[in-house]
């Protein structure tokens, strides 16, 4: 296909007329007419670019140019994993893919730790000002509590520096959607509310995180699919302010009681 441009700083990718098939969109790049592909719209992906055509609603293909990692290069190269006793691998299932466009996803099984810092190969590391978002479908409870956790901000290899969302499963009995800081090992910021909303299984749920993209707070918060809060129980994200890290790795981790799928971490326009 011949590209002659982008659209907007979010890298929707625009093509000469004969590259693309109906529904397009027509854009003026420098002069030149060029066409954007459109998709059926779906609302989990909150396309950038949306038209009506005939009462149905389309979308661009690329809603968000920064990818953090889709998994859609089959492999977890671009990570490090310490020992552990679970199990970290791609799946093309289409029972296991959580957004329109996805066609790979990460399977997580039991004890498992995934690190990538900047350099090691992920297309972009989340920093401060973004606000990005990943999927997430727990599928096992071997016992509870299980949880699975995000790290982001990483200062290192190690958990010792960096920002910590972790989710337990419910029923666990106070399970909550916790947003914690730690440094050299301990928290030093925590939100986890008293009476939380655990993660329950075969739902999908859409995690949503605002790196201070206004001032100094950040904040995350978990959705169902409808684009409702699901956690907090109260329908408020959790927030805390802080500006130390402003840039770093991400790390996935489940722990033994824990089986899931994740897809998708991408930023969002601001």
């Amino acid at each position: 296909m011949a590209q002659i441009g982008t659209f907007s700083k979010y890298g929707i990718p625009i093509f000469e007329a004969e590259d693309v098939q109906e529904p397009a969109m027509p854009v003026d790049v420098g002069g030149q007419i060029g066409w954007i592909n459109l998709v059926p719209y779906s609302k989990r992906d909150k396309p950038a670019v949306c038209c009506k055509i005939n009462d149905e609603l389309y979308g661009s293909s690329h809603s968000v140019n920064l990818m953090i990692d889709d998994f859609e290069d089959s492999d977890l190269s671009e990570y490090y994993s310490p020992s552990s006793s679970g199990s970290a691998s791609i799946t093309s299932d289409p029972d296991y893919l959580l957004t329109s466009n996805s066609d790979h996803a990460l399977l997580m099984d039991g004890d498992q730790d995934l690190r990538s810092m900047p350099g090691d190969g992920l297309p972009y590391y989340p920093q401060r000002g973004d606000i990005f978002e990943f999927y997430i479908r727990p599928t096992d409870f071997y016992n509870t509590p299980a949880f699975f956790r995000m790290n982001f901000g990483c200062q290192g290899y190690g958990t010792n520096n960096l920002y910590r969302i972790e989710w337990e499963s419910n029923p666990t009995p106070g399970s909550d959607l916790s947003f914690e800081k730690r440094k050299y090992g301990d928290n030093v910021i925590i939100r986890a509310p008293a009476d939380g909303a655990g993660c329950r299984l075969d739902q999908t749920y859409r995690i949503l995180v605002d790196w201070a993209s206004s001032g100094n707070l950040l904040a995350v918060a978990a959705y169902d699919m409808s684009g409702d809060i699901v956690a907090p129980a109260d329908g408020t994200p959790l927030t805390f302010d802080d500006d130390e890290y402003v840039s770093g790795g991400i790390q996935w981790e489940s722990n033994g009681y824990f089986g899931g799928v994740i897809d998708t971490c991408r930023t969002l326009p601001p």
